[in-house]
């Protein structure tokens, strides 16, 4: 089964957009689990028109992927996957540096 899901987003400008951003996606890995869903991609929410800095929206999705799998360890979600459009380089580039590193520092997890 495919779900589309929809979002608003603010603009950048403070720390706010933070806590509604990681509230959206908690709130995306609960329906996800609710629903029974084996896997969910996220685009890169707030790097384009939002000019939300690219590292910390990738560190922020990841995180947040990291907290939810490990406080529902039975869940049936099992793969992330984070979206980033193909033709925008620098987006990838940072994206993939950012989780690479991050998994790096948490791989003991």
């Amino acid at each position: 089964m495919q779900t589309l899901k929809h979002n608003y987003n603010v603009y950048w400008d403070n720390f706010i957009v933070l806590q509604i951003l990681r509230q959206f996606l908690k709130e995306l890995f609960r329906r996800a689990d609710a629903g029974n869903y084996t896997s969910i991609a996220i685009p890169a929410i707030g790097t384009g028109n939002l000019h939300i800095p690219h590292a910390l929206v990738a560190k922020w999705m990841y995180d947040e992927a990291v907290d939810f799998s490990q406080k529902n360890p039975n869940t049936r979600l099992h793969d992330v996957l984070f979206v980033v459009y193909d033709k925008d380089a620098k987006t990838v580039m940072v994206i993939a540096v950012t989780v690479s590193v991050c998994w790096m520092f948490n791989s003991h997890i």
